[in-house]
């Protein structure tokens, strides 16, 4: 069955987001389907909206589906605050590196997925914790979580995924090397980096960790354990290439608890990035939530994903 009621958080900047976003809309609308545009004005927009949308839902008089324009960051900010909440919520990729759409396989087609928004089936998925913040895609700790600290939002609002290059370049050439100390599942190892993962795709189509899938309540801790310009050059060549699997240096572990702390340099402030924005400070407890999402899922090839 169509759904009916649709609320939208529209996080859209630039007038060619803001393009698709009304042909979607209108394609909704051509379905009969009554939309209602949350504008986020502030941070934290999306989450005031969010909260909204779940506490009208529960008490029957809020939508059918929630939709979440924008990118990860503003994905992010929703899904907490559709915390507890079995409201279904469905992602319109509007940002810059969108990596939820490429985890989902989402077409770039407007109607098609106005199509997915309102008939596709929305099903349970996994999210991780990190301090206490849900997160949906990863987390991540050392010169990842640093580019995100640094990055400029207006210039990543123009060039996108250049933005996050430019940054990378800029961090590497300001790189410090660092000993972290992280405990999955009682499991310790001293690392470089480290990049937690409750999705396969990182940083747009790159893969991170290849078992890693948001329908499973289980984080795949990516460790970087080579300190140094020369190493983290080669890790992001062996991304690109899809060869880190075959790193010596690298391995992957899995749990459900993970503790990361910094090893030789307690008193400073690191940053820890969720989603692609940075939320917390080290020590970092991260977990895999009890809270479960209810993420609108196109089918594929005639299965459910």
């Amino acid at each position: 069955m169509t759904t009916k009621t649709i609320w939208l958080i529209s996080n859209a900047r630039g007038w060619r987001r803001r393009r698709k976003l009304t042909l979607v809309v209108d394609a909704l609308t051509g379905k009969g389907i009554i939309v209602t545009i949350l504008l986020v004005a502030s941070p934290g927009g999306a989450l005031r909206h969010a909260q909204d949308a779940a506490n009208a839902h529960s008490e029957g008089t809020g939508p059918d589906r929630l939709v979440v324009a924008g990118g990860d960051g503003t994905m992010n900010d929703a899904i907490n605050g559709l915390a507890g909440s079995d409201l279904p919520v469905a992602f319109l990729p509007l940002g810059s590196a969108n990596v939820l759409a490429l985890e989902l396989g989402l077409p770039q087609d407007p109607v098609l997925l106005a199509d997915i928004i309102a008939d596709a089936p929305a099903l349970s998925t996994a999210m991780g914790r990190a301090n206490g913040r849900l997160f949906l895609l990863m987390a991540g700790i050392g010169i990842d979580a640093e580019v995100c600290d640094r990055i400029s939002r207006p210039l990543k609002r123009y060039i996108r995924q250049g933005a996050y290059v430019l940054t990378t370049i800029e961090r590497w050439l300001a790189y410090r090397s660092r000993r972290y100390r992280i405990t999955v599942d009682g499991v310790e190892r001293e690392v470089a980096s480290a990049v937690i993962c409750n999705a396969s795709h990182y940083g747009g189509p790159f893969i991170c960790a290849p078992g890693a899938s948001i329908r499973e309540p289980i984080l795949h801790a990516c460790l970087f354990t080579t300190p140094g310009r020369i190493a983290a050059t080669r890790y992001m060549i062996g991304m690109f290439l899809e060869r880190l699997s075959g790193m010596r240096d690298f391995e992957i572990l899995t749990g459900r608890r993970i503790e990361i702390r910094v090893e030789d340099d307690p008193g400073g402030i690191y940053p820890v990035q969720t989603d692609g924005d940075v939320i917390t400070r080290l020590p970092v407890e991260i977990e895999i939530a009890e809270d479960r999402l209810y993420l609108v899922t196109p089918r594929r090839e005639g299965r459910l994903d």
